[in-house]
């Protein structure tokens, strides 16, 4: 390296004189070459040429470089002004579209929680149902009337807890038409009674709890209870659809 008027510097980690010696030198190269910095760089900042300008500029940088002052950028607060209704419209409409998807979030979190619960609690009475069965307590009615038994027990155990649940959420603000609610609802019992004679009896023979468990988990997962995975993974919007509670996107 071909170096003129360099500093050899022997640094030692037991002193910070190196450092302050760094910054003593930059400042040294800044005042020296301060002005031709500014010339050369305000050219890219102002898009305008302007020699009075840069001679404002570097008559500012000399009274900081001949002075005791610290430089500080000044802050002026000004309003702000819309360039046009357009604007405003458009603001005025993100804002609300981002208003709107957080409701949907909640809304379809609360809905999510309350049809989920629902399905557990038929679950378990399929549970009650098969207990009762191993016991020979339904073995005295006709299987036409044992079946009919077992849907009743299962509509009937979900009853209270559907009806305050509607309301609930109805006073949350959660209800939009509580007719398209109540038809969810019913969708839901007759698609859940289906699943659970079709499929859930046989499931839940054997390892009762850890199969709830197991249910629960689906449900959290296909659902967007906690998180919408279909923004992930495309094919959960479609699988979600194998779960009774999913009817409440419909």
């Amino acid at each position: 390296r071909n170096l003129r008027h360099g500093v050899t510097c022997i640094e030692t980690p037991f002193s910070v004189g190196t450092e302050v010696l760094k910054e003593a030198v930059f400042a040294a190269i800044f005042r020296e070459y301060s002005a031709v910095i500014i010339g050369a760089k305000e050219s890219e900042i102002f898009a305008e040429a302007d020699p009075s300008r840069l001679a404002r500029i570097l008559s500012k940088n000399e009274e900081y470089l001949a002075g005791d002052k610290l430089f500080t950028p000044e802050e002026i607060l000004v309003d702000t002004v819309i360039a046009s209704k357009k604007d405003s419209s458009n603001g005025d409409a993100a804002m609300s579209g981002d208003a709107n998807a957080d409701d949907a979030d909640r809304r379809n979190t609360l809905w999510g929680i309350f049809y989920t619960c629902l399905f557990l609690m038929m679950l378990q009475a399929t549970v009650s149902d098969e207990q009762n069965a191993r016991r020979g307590l339904l073995g005295a009615l006709p299987p036409r009337e044992a079946r009919v038994y077992r849907i009743s027990s299962e509509i009937t155990g979900i009853l209270v807890p559907a009806v305050s649940g509607l309301i609930f959420l109805t006073t949350l603000g959660m209800c939009e038409l509580i007719l398209r609610e109540g038809l969810h609802l019913f969708l839901f019992v007759v698609y859940a009674c289906i699943w659970i004679e079709l499929i859930g009896r046989r499931l839940m023979r054997q390892d009762l709890g850890s199969k709830l468990v197991a249910f629960l988990a689906a449900h959290l997962l296909l659902l967007p209870i906690l998180t919408d995975l279909s923004s992930i993974v495309p094919a959960v919007r479609f699988l979600r659809y194998i779960l009774p509670a999913s009817v409440y996107l419909l």
